[in-house]
């Protein structure tokens, strides 16, 4: 057994039922999230795929264009981790703000996703928290942590 495993993306192919029909992921997927009623796929080309229930724009058919390492997926909403770091996008359901259409800047490293709030943690270990906040799941002013690892806070940006 080899100590090192090749870290080469292998190629993905999935095919996906929807509403009846199918659909063939035809890229290279890295990351899947599943949300309320929707997924998503991170291509390997930085696009997001995205299928299922799309009432509120949180699984737009062509999928989101862009340059993402992460992706998350809420009841309503999807988030996508840019490359830089410096920003997260957002679409879907805002009703409590969880979804801002702009998205949310910041020194980011991950990002996750609840039902009416969203999270991201920052470079310096404190996560940024927005959306519904009603059990102080997101908080306004983050949580200062810190959350962090000698290997997050060294993380590289690669660029393809």
């Amino acid at each position: 057994m080899p100590d090192v495993v090749d870290a080469e993306v292998a190629e993905a192919s999935a095919t996906i039922l929807e509403l009846g029909r199918t659909r063939q992921l035809d890229s290279f997927i890295v990351a899947i999230a599943a949300g309320g009623a929707h997924s998503l796929a991170l291509r390997r080309n930085g696009g997001v795929a995205c299928w299922g229930w799309n009432n509120h724009g949180q699984a737009p058919p062509a999928g989101v264009e862009g340059d993402f390492v992460a992706i998350a997926a809420g009841s309503r909403h999807s988030l996508a981790l840019r490359r830089n770091g410096t920003s997260v996008a957002c679409w879907g359901f805002n009703h409590f703000g969880q979804a801002p259409p702009g998205g949310m800047d910041g020194d980011f490293v991950a990002i996750g996703a609840g039902a009416h709030f969203s999270v991201a943690l920052r470079r310096d270990g404190s996560v940024a928290c927005w959306g519904r906040n009603d059990a102080g799941q997101a908080p306004a002013d983050g949580v200062p942590g810190p959350f962090k690892t000698p290997e997050v806070c060294n993380i590289r940006v690669v660029t393809k």
